[in-house]
């Protein structure tokens, strides 16, 4: 999509996400692959090798190579790197260590000053003819080039707020590999209205809004690419929380769209019939929504493009199931940004708040949210703990963008439910506090620690108590349906 950008190749983890966001947010586009098999794009213009130790990339480190691009490799890819050009690993010099590291004022190193690192470990290298030493420890070199400032590697990981790493990295792209800081939600934008114009051509687009940020995000490129060519629809499967689709069509009026609305809560119900896992629950809605979908594109007929929402983080888990033939043509304007840069994006479409920071929703909804099979009282007692749930969070003000709340139904063993009703013999004491999230003892809840009390709305039988959370485990919010066949609970944690 984007030109002229970074390919960050991985072995996996955490290291090339953080990688690729920092590199995108010093303004140069860039895209992820798995560096034992690489996609290589043809717009990148200089590559970051990433990753950790016990990964063998040889095969995919030649193929890096042979593109004849700038190579930056930082972590255990840095030795595997060095013997692929000729050098060797004669041992290991340390595990992880507080060390001294010291910059060589050369390549991508120059202005870069030393001093005390933690390092998760290196090798001793010896270095092929030509390199050049760029960074040591005690010893070890830790970074290298080929002399001529194109290959390079070291051997330790960027970590949040490192100004070494970061001024090399930004050595690579302004010297070396010759970058602008080109890259913005605005340019994205633009370049995703107009390739979807491109792709609608004079047909039409059909796009499904679910509520939430990313099919509202997708709606609102595609409105800016084709106008009023573009149709929206609003399907009730029945799976979505209160008051959900009245909220949905709210917003999108607030955007602009228009909508059509499509009553489909018995046909859902009806597939979701004889599903257990939530692989299942997940590949039924999917195949209803499909097919709901390419009646939609027939009923238009002609060339009808169907936009999604699909982000890069779905992209990368190959977490996608669209349930559409395969002869419909398909446009994912968000499949190269996370979550996070889709809600920056959604922000400057406009996009009202309170879908751009809504929190993630499965497509499948609460069905995915009830063990085993699902029927219309077990999806009704799911809707009520969700919005006691919310309703409870947001009275304390505890809603926030990256933390997700959510309730689960499950079967009520006779050990489970005998301690739910232990809870309400403690609450009917007055051994709990009937307004824990709103009173002062929520004052601990930024840490996590010695968080106490109840919440509880009976009507007849929900229940909902806070208790005391370890440090750093989050907060436990359960609230039971205290019938002989199952109890709800809701767990908040951490993104």
């Amino acid at each position: 999509m984007m030109e002229r950008q970074i390919l960050v190749a991985t072995t996996g983890g955490s290291e090339g996400v953080a990688m690729l966001k920092g590199i995108r947010g010093a303004g140069v586009f860039c895209v992820m692959t798995d560096a034992r098999q690489p996609v290589i794009p043809p717009e990148a213009r200089g590559i970051v090798l990433i990753g950790s130790a016990d990964v063998d990339i040889a095969q995919g480190l030649r193929a890096l190579l042979d593109t004849g691009l700038p190579l930056l490799a930082f972590g255990a890819p840095a030795a595997q790197l060095c013997a692929a050009l000729g050098g060797s690993v004669t041992g290991h010099a340390f595990d992880s260590q507080l060390k001294d590291v010291r910059f060589a004022n050369l390549g991508v190193c120059a202005g870069v000053e030393g001093g005390m690192r933690m390092l998760g470990g290196a090798e001793y290298l010896s270095l092929p003819q030509g390199f050049r030493t760029l960074s040591v420890a005690e010893g070890a070199i830790l970074g290298y080039d080929d002399g001529q400032g194109l290959r390079m590697g070291f051997q330790f990981v960027p970590e949040a707020h490192d100004v070494e790493a970061s001024q090399i990295i930004g050595n690579f792209l302004w010297q070396v590999a010759g970058l602008q800081p080109t890259y913005s939600c605005e340019s994205y934008a633009a370049q995703a209205i107009a390739e979807l114009r491109a792709r609608v051509g004079d047909g039409q687009a059909v796009c499904v809004l679910s509520g939430g940020v990313d099919s509202a995000t997708a709606a609102c490129l595609a409105r800016r690419a084709v106008g009023d060519r573009l149709h929206c629809l609003v399907i009730d499967t029945g799976l979505n929380r209160a008051g959900e689709i009245e909220r949905i069509q709210e917003a999108a009026g607030q955007m602009g769209l228009s909508i059509r609305r499509i009553n489909a809560q018995g046909r859902v119900m009806e597939q979701l019939r004889g599903c257990v896992t939530p692989q299942q629950k997940r590949q039924a809605v999917a195949d209803f929504l499909g097919s709901r979908i390419a009646d939609e594109v027939a009923r238009l007929g002609g060339h009808v493009v169907v936009v999604q929402g699909t982000n890069y983080a779905e992209i990368l888990q190959n977490d996608q199931t669209d349930g559409l033939p395969g002869d419909i043509p398909v446009e994912r304007p968000l499949e190269l940004l996370f979550k996070d840069e889709v809600r920056a994006l959604a922000q400057l479409l406009g996009v009202p708040e309170q879908i751009a920071q809504r929190q993630h929703y499965p497509s499948a909804g609460i069905a995915l949210r009830c063990v085993g099979p699902v029927d219309a009282d077990k999806l009704s007692a799911l809707r009520t703990a969700d919005a006691l749930l919310r309703q409870t969070l947001e009275e304390a003000g505890q809603r926030r963008q990256n933390v997700m709340a959510f309730a689960v139904l499950t079967d009520l063993t006779d050990a489970f439910r005998s301690f739910a009703t232990d809870m309400k013999k403690l609450a009917d004491a007055g051994c709990w506090s009937r307004s824990a999230l709103s009173n002062t003892s929520v004052g601990n809840y930024e840490s996590f620690g010695n968080l106490t009390g109840a919440t509880e709305v009976w009507n007849g039988t929900i229940f909902n108590y806070m208790h005391q959370a370890e440090a750093n485990e989050g907060v436990r919010c359960e609230a039971y349906d205290l019938s002989p066949e199952s109890v709800v609970f809701a767990e908040e944690y951490n993104n």
